[in-house]
């Protein structure tokens, strides 16, 4: 298979999630079916095809009007370093450039020079840390926690979530409450909120949203009570209180990332309150 520039980009569907599911898997990422079901219904996903079969993909989320999120850019081992992966994210700019559209990314170390090449400017520091569900003895926010399965709770994450990343995803969260129920809560007082979702590998916890460290830590350790085995989170660094905590609960780093933006004239979102995203796919 020939590829170069010119290479045809296909528009995917769900048809193609088998493909699709065995690309993340192979590349050991933790997505399911439900993850990529968001791309295909509330975004686009592209994808490079070989004998009927995607070898190849790049997605694109819309948030709000004025920006969207890029992710998932996976070429399958057999054809790589034929410049797909490349090609696929032109894809995505290509259609966010035709849109007006603000682009975005969580990069890890490898793919940031790429970027930078595109245009890409960095911004927020993030890494992910890996540990273990049941907290040997797990503290309890302040005041009660109210489930997200309540609709004025759920609201009030939507709307900490928005100010955060700078456009609302009902949506998005809507499927991260109702897959991982355990770790989606808001504090009685509208001052923090938590969310996560079941994966291939691992839960993953985030967004975390709160006003203050203490409430953070407090709403972190509630959701790890709940789950068992291994947990991911992607942390903001300048989140000490939380960074520390996940340290003495025997959390290890993974990976760094660092969010980036394309054509950016303005601040995407507030990350005042952000402790940790949904995910690099997610922002």
């Amino acid at each position: 298979m020939a590829l170069t520039s010119q290479v045809a980009t296909e528009i995917l569907d769900e048809s193609h999630l088998p493909d699709l599911m065995a690309l993340s898997r192979e590349a050991g990422w933790n997505q399911l079916e439900a993850d990529w079901r968001l791309f295909l219904d509330q975004g686009r996903v592209f994808g490079v095809l070989d004998a009927g079969r995607a070898v190849g993909s790049a997605a694109i989320l819309p948030y709000g009007d004025d920006f969207a999120w890029i992710g998932m850019v996976l070429v399958r081992g057999s054809h790589r370093k034929q410049g797909l992966g490349t090609r696929l994210l032109e894809r995505c700019l290509d259609e966010l450039d035709r849109q007006g559209r603000i682009a975005c990314l969580d990069a890890t170390p490898a793919g940031e020079p790429i970027y930078r090449t595109l245009g890409f400017e960095g911004s927020l520091r993030l890494t992910r840390w890996q540990g273990q569900g049941r907290a040997p003895a797990a503290h309890a926010a302040e005041g009660s926690l109210v489930p997200l399965s309540q609709p004025e709770a759920f609201l009030a994450a939507v709307a900490l979530d928005a100010a955060a990343l700078g456009a609302e995803r009902r949506p998005i969260l809507a499927s991260l409450a109702q897959r991982l129920p355990e770790a989606a809560w808001m504090t009685e007082d509208s001052s923090g909120a938590i969310l996560g979702r079941n994966g291939d590998l691992a839960s993953q916890i985030g967004p975390l949203l709160a006003e203050t460290e203490e409430t953070a830590v407090a709403l972190l350790d509630s959701a790890l009570a709940q789950l068992s085995g291994r947990v991911f989170l992607d942390v903001v660094d300048t989140r000490q209180a939380v960074v520390d905590h996940l340290q003495a609960r025997g959390f290890t780093q993974q990976r760094p990332y660092l969010r980036m933006t394309r054509n950016a004239d303005r601040r995407i979102g507030d990350a005042t309150n952000l402790h940790a995203i949904a995910g690099p796919e997610f922002g």
